[in-house]
């Protein structure tokens, strides 16, 4: 085998162990600490790199599943020194990626947001994840109602803001939306004893009008 190839070898090798992103699975979560056991889900030939160079694998080889990774940060969308935060419910079986960073994150996961002196000389590996949720393959894809509103979905409930300025909420149920309805209804059939006999409340058109707004927020 010339230089070059031992070369190459040698490089093809240390990236073996070089892991930058792959598709994973969740096992655990911890909704309070926001961090998760996470099974990678690629199948692994170690021994494809004594083959480098052939056109095909012999039939022989064997794929190796790669272990759970534990103690997992998951991203969520969050600020204002944690007073501001959407959190998406994880549970086990949702799917995402494995992200890996170039340094060793030990000292900032213990941390709390402070600089931090890196003493391992790890890089890329395994223990050294973090998981985005919902990067997901087309075979598990969710539907979408329409590609041009934002969409806030959580089973069977649905919040939906559209660029023309408005928005609408839908379910199986609007509890405060029809309290609030109800609410207006009743207050704009009220009546009051006046010398005239019964009369509307003077403001019952301008209640019957915001129940009409308010009912067009909810979604049938």
């Amino acid at each position: 085998m010339s230089l070059l190839k031992l070369i190459n070898k040698a490089i093809e090798n240390k990236l073996l162990d070089t892991y930058t992103s792959i598709p994973g699975k969740v096992y655990t979560y911890d909704s309070n600490l926001q961090k998760a056991t996470v099974k990678p889900l690629p199948k692994i030939n170690f021994d494809q790199y004594e083959n480098s160079y052939s056109e095909r694998l012999p039939d022989d080889k064997v794929y190796e599943e790669l272990d759970l990774v534990f103690n997992v940060p998951v991203q969520q969308q969050s600020g204002n020194l944690g007073s501001a935060y959407i959190h998406i419910p994880i549970k086990k079986g949702d799917l995402g990626m494995l992200c890996f960073t170039s340094r060793s994150i030990d000292g900032y996961l213990s941390g709390k947001g402070e600089t931090y002196e890196v003493f391992s000389s790890r890089h890329h590996e395994l223990s050294d994840a973090f998981f985005i949720p919902g990067i997901l393959p087309f075979g598990a894809s969710y539907k979408v109602v329409n590609n041009k509103d934002i969409l806030i979905v959580n089973g069977k409930s649905c919040i939906k803001v559209t660029p023309e300025g408005t928005f609408s909420m839908s379910g199986e149920t609007n509890e405060l939306l029809d309290l609030i309805s109800s609410l207006m209804e009743h207050l704009a059939s009220t009546t009051v004893a006046t010398l005239m006999g019964p009369m509307p409340l003077s403001t019952a058109a301008s209640i019957s009008a915001l129940k009409t707004l308010l009912d067009g927020i909810k979604e049938v």
